[in-house]
C-alpha cells in the first residue's frame, strides 16, 4: 500500500485479498475500498483504513471490477449492480431501470447472485447530484447521488444508424457543471450527451484510435475540451467551447462562403458574413 506523503511503498497487512478486481478511495482519503471475487457468488468488498493498512470491515455477497464512492463517503458501487453503506455494511440494488426501486436487499445484507447488471464504468458529477453507470451494452443509466434514485437513461454509443453495433461503454466523465456527460466505447466511440434533457449533442466525434481508456474535461461550464485518451493516443483535445468549434468549422471551410458561393447555394436567403 503506497505512503503518498511519505512517497514510499508500504506492505500491506497479511490477509489483504488476492485478485483484486477494484480500487475506490473515499473522498476524504480515510478508507480504501477493494472488490475481489472471493466470499460468495458475487466476491466481497474490504474496507481498509488508508492511513494504517488495517482491515476495517468485510463487506460479503457484492462485487465486480468497478467501484465508485458517492461524495458523501457513505455508500460504495460495485459493477454487479449492487452498493454497499460502509459504515454498516447493508448491501442494496441501484435501480438500474425506471420500474426499479433499489434500497435494501433483504435482512442478509446480500445481493441476488443472478440479479444486477453488466457495469463496466461509473462517474460521478463533482457537485454529488449525479451517478453515470455505464454498462457493456453501451448503456448509460442516470442515478442520484445516494445510488438510490433512478434519474435517467441514455441510450449512450447507440446511435439511430447503429442499432445493433454498440460497444461496451470504457470511460465516463461529467463537465464541471455537471450538465454534460461525455461517454466512450471498446471501439473508440465518443458521444456527448445533455444530463438535463437526456439527449445527445451532435453525432458521435470522430475517434482517434481504439478503446477510449479515459476521458477529461478541461475548463469551465460545459468544457472548453475534452480531452480522450485511448490505447494508441496519449491524449487527443476536442474543441468544445461553442466560439472555438465556430473558428475550427471557418477555418476548416476557408473563411466562409463568398456572395458568388452564396448565391448559388443560399440564394433564397440574404448574404451575410458567418466568419470573422
Amino acid at each position: 500500500m503506497p505512503d503518498l506523503a511519505g512517497r514510499r511503498a508500504e506492505r500491506p497487512e497479511a490477509g489483504m485479498p488476492v485478485g483484486v478486481r477494484g480500487l475506490a478511495l473515499t473522498p476524504e482519503g480515510r478508507w480504501l475500498v477493494t472488490s475481489s471475487k472471493a466470499g460468495g457468488a458475487n466476491g466481497r468488498l474490504v474496507v481498509w483504513d488508508a492511513r494504517t493498512g488495517a482491515r476495517h470491515r468485510t463487506i460479503r455477497g457484492i462485487g465486480g471490477g468497478s467501484l465508485t464512492v458517492t461524495a458523501d463517503g457513505r455508500r460504495v458501487a460495485a459493477g454487479d449492480g449492487s452498493y454497499a453503506d460502509l459504515s454498516t455494511g447493508r448491501v442494496g440494488r441501484m435501480p438500474l431501470d425506471p420500474d426499479s426501486h433499489g434500497g435494501p436487499t433483504g435482512d442478509g445484507g446480500q445481493a441476488d447472485p443472478g440479479a444486477g447488471g453488466d457495469v463496466s464504468q461509473f462517474a460521478l458529477s463533482r457537485d454529488g447530484r449525479y451517478v453515470a453507470v455505464g454498462d457493456g451494452s453501451g448503456r448509460v443509466t442516470l442515478l442520484d447521488g445516494t445510488l438510490t434514485r433512478w434519474r435517467g437513461a441514455l441510450s449512450g454509443l447507440f446511435t439511430s444508424h447503429q442499432q445493433d453495433a454498440s460497444a461496451p461503454v470504457t470511460a465516463l466523465a461529467f463537465s464541471a457543471d455537471g450538465a454534460v456527460l461525455a461517454v466512450g466505447g471498446l471501439d473508440g466511440t465518443v458521444r456527448l450527451w445533455d444530463v438535463s434533457s437526456n439527449q445527445a449533442l451532435g453525432t458521435t466525434l470522430p475517434a482517434p484510435a481504439e478503446q477510449v481508456l479515459s476521458l477529461v474535461f478541461r475548463g469551465d461550464g460545459r468544457g472548453d475540451s475534452l480531452y480522450v485518451a485511448n490505447q494508441d493516443v496519449p491524449s487527443h483535445a476536442y474543441a468544445l467551447a461553442p466560439a472555438s468549434v465556430a473558428a475550427a468549422v471557418c477555418a476548416r471551410a476557408g473563411g466562409g462562403l463568398s456572395r458568388a458561393a452564396w448565391a448559388d447555394f443560399l440564394a433564397e436567403v440574404p448574404y451575410r458574413r458567418v466568419c470573422a
